[in-house]
């Protein structure tokens, strides 16, 4: 039985936090993470999400360009993490752009694509 076309995402920028230089070489305090958390119906151990960045050049290094699960440690909660080295006060990228986001089944079927808008400002849509 061939699996079914996944639904198309539900997905909400739970944060955005940029990178700041603490003067520690040593630290992680440079990194820039986005949080996805994800609340379709789909299955989390049949289901992928494919990623594309529509409108920032900058930011489209950010996510794979393959199809990508949960980690195991998140898998419960359904979040994924995105870092970045980001050089936010030497060299702000205005992080501001829009996100598709497609769920792949095991077999390749893919559900409607699904437009989040990742934003500083804390703006979803």
């Amino acid at each position: 039985m061939a699996d079914e076309i996944p639904t198309k995402p539900i997905v909400s920028v739970v944060s955005v936090n940029r990178g700041s230089d603490d003067g520690n070489g040593g630290s992680c305090s440079d990194a820039g993470i986005i949080v996805l958390r994800f609340e379709d119906d789909n299955s989390i151990n049949k289901t992928s999400y494919r990623f594309k960045v529509l409108d920032s050049n900058f930011f489209s290094d950010v996510f794979p360009s393959e199809a990508v699960t949960f980690a195991p440690l998140k898998r419960n909660k359904r979040e994924m993490y995105f870092v970045w080295f980001d050089l936010a006060e030497s060299s702000p990228e205005k992080l501001d752009f829009k996100l598709q986001i497609v769920a792949v089944s095991a077999s390749g079927q893919e559900s409607e694509p699904e437009l989040v808008v990742v934003s500083e400002n804390g703006e979803n849509g």
